[in-house]
């Protein structure tokens, strides 16, 4: 008889809850929101009003089609729809990350997780849909960079980049541009860097971001009797 092959887990999706501003604490000095063990900040908002439709807790709602909502960077973090210095990330890994960088310029939003996961796919989703503005132009971003690690000022591991997804020509706020990442590594923070927009606007924006992956299993039990007894 064959023995059982041991069953892939489904990706589950991330954050497990939908960000709720009667239902978050948040600090707008340091651009923070904390829900059920999350946390999401960025680089900065178009507005810091922690009502404003434009907030990085906006794209952890989970509402597609929303015609708005979403995290958009502060005015003039772009030039032309690409990134300048007024928002980068610093702390990046030069191993891992495309053209040995260790800073990049860029506004960012990151997500803080209860417990490290192993990501699987990212699905990004614009704030408009074709036929709601500028002609269908929508303000989608050719080009940004996904990290993880496991402190909240890094190192920053380069896992993918977002002009790698499928459907980057024709996402919309609800028919997402959809990213796998390969990656054996858990971990409990992500980043999502917009370097490059489709538009030459001063801002870079998404509706939603949704995350993919896989939990980091228990810690095995004790093994030192076994490495003891294989020794």
């Amino acid at each position: 008889p064959h023995g059982r092959e041991p069953k892939e887990m489904p990706l589950k999706k991330f954050p497990e809850i939908a960000f709720d501003e009667s239902k978050f604490d948040s600090n707008p000095t340091t651009n923070t929101f904390v829900q059920a063990g999350y946390t999401v900040t960025s680089s900065g908002n178009y507005s810091d009003d922690v009502n404003s439709q434009f907030t990085a807790w906006r794209s952890f709602t989970g509402l597609t089609n929303g015609y708005g909502p979403g995290w958009v960077s502060p005015s003039g973090s772009y030039t032309s729809g690409v990134a300048n210095s007024t928002q980068s990330l610093t702390n990046i890994d030069t191993a891992t990350s495309t053209g040995s960088v260790s800073s990049r310029n860029g506004a960012w939003l990151k997500l803080e997780l209860p417990a490290k996961i192993k990501l699987g796919r990212v699905d990004f989703y614009d704030r408009y849909d074709d036929i709601n503005v500028n002609g269908g132009a929508q303000e989608r971003v050719s080009e940004a960079f996904v990290y993880g690690g496991n402190s909240n000022s890094g190192p920053w591991y380069e896992i993918g980049k977002q002009s790698d997804a499928t459907n980057m020509a024709h996402y919309t706020d609800d028919n997402p541009a959809s990213l796998t990442i390969n990656t054996t590594s858990y971990y409990k923070y992500y980043i999502i860097q917009p370097t490059l927009l489709a538009k030459a606007i001063s801002y870079g924006s998404y509706g939603q971001l949704m995350f993919y992956g896989y939990e980091e299993p228990p810690p095995a039990g004790d093994t030192s009797l076994d490495t003891t007894l294989k020794s």
